[in-house]
């Protein structure tokens, strides 16, 4: 697959990052908040369960309160220190999280979960080649992981490393089959390597785990719209979204070269667009001229 063709699918379905925590277990949530002044044991354990759940629930905002309240007043506590720096990682405030998870390399209990809080933080901030250094340290230390196979996995992508990026995310899978995440990018993986077939298998599978997942709902139709499937990649598809898989499946079928089809697409989502969109009348007109370049390429 060219490298154009590449970055056009990488703009319509970007790569997913997990961000669900390494501290999840099972924890009594049902305890009352902690009281403003200083936290007594049962309270300190009572706030460091609701950041977890905070956590778990994708309220970075609050998990980091909750974690520096309990280090406020236990400031030896690791788990809380792991908390935080997840925290700040699940807010995209990458340098604090990566301070915090330095903090914990030198801790066997934390040391392979710090290398990949590491290694995500420098992957978010486009850092590859140190992401990936991180992110190997930590599977070196545990190969249960999966995040840091997700991510490496991502980091092979990127660089057509593809055996590379096979092996870490089949590793990923055996380790959490059930991951959202990982299905989605294994299937982004395969379309990068022009296997839609293949990746179809994976997009379905992220449905059936989680049917209202928006990612892998649009990477189905995005694969369906590649392997020729036009109809069915509308299949399903809400009246109020429709619009925007039309475009869409109109893109799809323009880098496939399937210009008629992809200016009906092109108009129908222009026309079914509740106010203009300009997306996809940019994409009609380039599309019109591609066509009339083709006509008098026919004389």
């Amino acid at each position: 697959m060219n490298k154009t063709l590449i970055a056009s699918i990488l703009g319509l379905a970007v790569l997913q990052s997990a961000c669900s925590s390494d501290l999840l277990g099972k924890q009594d949530f049902s305890a009352p908040p902690d009281s403003p002044a200083t936290l007594q044991h049962r309270d300190v354990d009572s706030t460091f369960a609701r950041g977890l759940r905070q956590l778990a629930d994708g309220d970075a905002e609050g998990a980091q309160a909750s974690f520096s309240k309990v280090l406020t007043a236990e400031p030896d506590n690791k788990d809380a220190l792991f908390g935080l720096a997840e925290s700040n990682l699940a807010l995209g405030h990458t340098e604090d999280a990566r301070t915090l998870y330095q903090e914990l390399v030198t801790d066997d209990t934390f040391r392979a979960r710090a290398f990949q809080g590491q290694g995500l933080a420098f992957l978010r901030d486009g850092q590859s080649d140190r992401a990936l250094v991180n992110l190997s340290s930590a599977v070196d230390a545990d190969q249960s992981l999966w995040r840091s196979w997700n991510a490496m996995g991502q980091i092979y992508d990127s660089r057509e490393a593809w055996d590379d990026a096979n092996n870490a995310y089949a590793f990923g899978l055996l380790q959490n089959p059930n991951s959202v995440a990982l299905r989605n990018n294994v299937g982004m993986s395969l379309l990068l390597q022009d296997k839609p077939d293949e990746a179809l298998k994976h997009f379905e599978a992220a449905l059936n785990i989680d049917p209202r997942n928006q990612t892998a709902t649009s990477n189905r139709q995005i694969t369906l719209a590649k392997l020729g499937r036009y109809s069915e990649a509308l299949e399903g598809v809400s009246q109020q979204d429709r619009y925007i898989a039309l475009n869409n499946i109109g893109y799809i079928a323009m880098l496939k070269g399937d210009l008629k089809r992809a200016r009906h697409y092109f108009n129908l989502a222009a026309e079914e667009s509740p106010a203009y969109y300009k997306t996809a009348e940019e994409n009609l007109k380039r599309v019109e001229q591609m066509l009339a370049e083709q006509s008098k390429d026919a004389f």
